[in-house]
């Protein structure tokens, strides 16, 4: 009767399990990391070349922003990889552009 006691004391005053140390409090959630996100504000074609833009920043093929590598640029979007990974860029969506007769 004595340890029932006390593991109700033990219980309500939060001893045993933190979460319960106040009821009226939500639980804590632990989140991971915010998705990095990558922005395509643009593409040109200047000096015989292509360049994007992706997060306020001017690059050209072969540049790296995040850990991604950007390997291909055209008139629609860009290509990066990083690692087996693949992230397509695209200015419009397709379900968006006007088709063309």
């Amino acid at each position: 009767m004595k340890r029932h006691y006390l593991a109700t004391l033990f219980l309500s005053l939060g001893f045993i399990n933190p979460a319960f140390s106040n009821p009226m409090q939500p639980p804590t959630i632990k989140q991971g990391k915010p998705a990095l996100k990558m922005e395509l504000q643009g593409v040109f074609f200047r000096g015989g070349e292509y360049s994007a833009f992706i997060n306020g920043r001017e690059l050209k093929a072969g540049s790296r922003i995040r850990g991604y590598t950007l390997k291909r640029i055209t008139t629609e979007g860009v290509e990066m990889v990083k690692g087996q990974k693949r992230l397509k860029l695209t200015l419009i969506d397709s379900s968006l552009k006007q088709r063309r007769n």
